[in-house]
């Protein structure tokens, strides 16, 4: 099994993370490029400025837009909030370890490699939406709003598995269908736990975890 260097300053990934690894405390002394898993704080930009080749994952600590993690994305395969949950740990040790079954839904690879880019650009507009809409109806929750959430998730649904993001549909219409349960009585506080937790793993299905 493959040793994966963790950055983790606070060591709070030691009871979490599956695999065998070695915590690094110096950002300075940058191991080992693809098998590099950081956690977020004052050292990052310094952390990935010294690892051009990028690094696994960046586990971030503070609230970043969609802009910023598009950033992120750019230098990591893999961007989770801390703190994880175990799904979300063991997740992205299967992606690490690649052990990824196939799945017929997925078409990516006999599509056009246009077409798999322009959805793949995409998905940041996709996140920006339904991030927008969570935000506004933890604001103000009315039927209107949840509605066009709705529609906003099944969109995402429809294609997702086809371009390769298969826990992406199943995530969407689970979500789909709670919030047409919402619509006649609005449950405040459970709508905005599920809106919180549904795009948590929104974005994460979007980069191939399979949740």
């Amino acid at each position: 099994m493959s040793q994966y260097v963790i950055y983790d300053p606070q060591s709070s990934l030691d009871t979490l993370f599956p695999l065998p690894h070695v915590c690094e405390k110096q950002a300075e002394r940058v191991v080992n490029q693809k098998r590099l898993i950081v956690v977020e704080d004052s050292n990052l930009e310094q952390l990935l400025a010294a690892n051009p080749g990028g690094v696994a994952a960046i586990f971030v600590t503070t609230k970043r837009s969609i802009a910023d993690f598009r950033k992120l994305k750019e230098k990591a395969d893999f961007v989770l909030e801390m703190p994880p949950d175990k799904e979300e740990i063991q997740a992205l040790a299967t992606c690490l370890s690649g052990d990824i079954a196939t799945n017929n839904l997925d078409m990516s690879q006999m599509l056009p490699p246009e077409m798999v880019a322009n959805y793949q650009e995409s998905i940041y507009s996709k996140l920006e939406e339904v991030e927008n809409l969570t935000q506004k109806i933890s604001k103000n929750p009315t039927k209107e709003l949840l509605m066009a959430l709705r529609n906003s998730v099944h969109k995402c649904a429809g294609s997702a598995a086809s371009y390769g993001y298969v826990a992406t549909t199943p995530l969407c219409r689970k979500h789909e269908a709670f919030l047409e349960s919402c619509y006649d009585s609005i449950p405040k506080e459970q709508l905005l736990k599920a809106n919180a937790l549904f795009f948590r793993k929104f974005r994460l299905t979007m980069q191939k975890l399979p949740l």
